[in-house]
């Protein structure tokens, strides 16, 4: 009997402190930004983004910037690509590079390469999503269009189901 209530014990402090760990009710990202403990900080941040607090803000052309409500600054944005298999065999996966360029000067800002694994039929054509970090800015003009950067996404090489691959989109 002891060791059942021992076990018991156990489990709802095991549940309690998971429970614990979770954000408040009532929780928001200006609070958690506050808060001096960078652990607890980012704990909060993720429990946060996990429920869903984080507003979309959809800026022209392709490029979607996630920023937290009241103005704080965007920390990811959706870099998207359409592919149509043109082949006959059956896509696999598709490497791909995201670039962001500077709307004025045409200077590069941030690339990312991206491998996105998925199956995509012949003749069949798939849109291809993958959330990437905002890269930071040295400077802004306070002149700055809406338009914050250039997105361009291209295919470096595609991975067929049998294993072969191609560099040609």
């Amino acid at each position: 009997m002891r060791r059942l209530t021992f076990i018991v014990a156990m489990t709802l402090i095991a549940t309690a402190a998971a429970y614990a760990q979770r954000s408040a009710p009532g929780d928001t990202v200006q609070g958690a930004l506050r808060d001096p403990d960078p652990i607890h900080r980012d704990e909060r941040m993720i429990a946060l983004s996990q429920a869903g607090m984080a507003n979309k803000v959809e800026q022209p052309g392709s490029l979607m910037v996630r920023r937290a409500p009241y103005g704080f600054p965007a920390t990811t944005f959706n870099a998207q690509i359409v592919v149509t298999n043109h082949n006959s065999k059956i896509i696999k996966s598709i490497s791909w590079v995201a670039t962001l360029t500077d709307p004025n000067t045409g200077e590069m800002i941030g690339k990312y390469d991206i491998t996105s694994e998925t199956r995509i039929s012949p003749g069949k054509k798939k849109k291809l999503k993958k959330s990437l970090p905002v890269p930071q800015f040295r400077v802004v003009s306070a002149r700055t269009p809406r338009t914050v950067a250039n997105l361009k996404s291209t295919i470096t090489s595609v991975t067929f189901e049998d294993g072969a691959t191609s560099s040609e989109p």
